[in-house]
């Protein structure tokens, strides 16, 4: 299939589908996650990420495209999506940490030791003076 074919297709879906009662609930709670929607929601969710496959991608950072979620998420949601990028090839290197993100945990947890040892120094010396 041709892609104008698609798009004329993925328009013609967008068309016939009402955004009226069109709702999505996205839940995560621990590893668990959970999508409840009415049945204009499943169809309008699935034709907005179908249009994400053929819009045009942004002129400042070419992978992010525009997907219009934002009417379709309930108040009780509880996952919201900030960006939506679209990848020629996705691999490993597109969810790999960089340093910078490697140094910040460390940093935490050296100050979280550094916090821990103070404070047994304090309750040591605490101690001894009340000896």
């Amino acid at each position: 299939m041709e892609m104008e074919d698609l798009k004329r297709l993925i328009e013609e879906l967008d068309e016939s589908v009402s955004k009226e009662n069109a709702k999505v609930r996205l839940s995560q709670y621990g590893d668990e996650a959970c999508v409840v929607a009415t049945q204009n929601g499943y169809l309008r969710f699935g034709i907005e990420l179908l249009k994400g496959g053929i819009t045009p991608t942004s002129t400042g950072t070419p992978e992010m495209i525009d997907v219009d979620l934002h009417y379709l998420l309930d108040d009780g949601s509880t996952i919201y999506f900030d960006t939506f990028e679209r990848v020629q090839k996705l691999s490993d290197e597109n969810f790999k940490e960089s340093w910078t993100d490697k140094l910040v945990v460390y940093t935490i947890i050296a100050f979280l030791m550094a916090l821990l040892i103070f404070a047994i120094i304090g309750l040591v010396a605490v101690i001894k003076a009340l000896l």
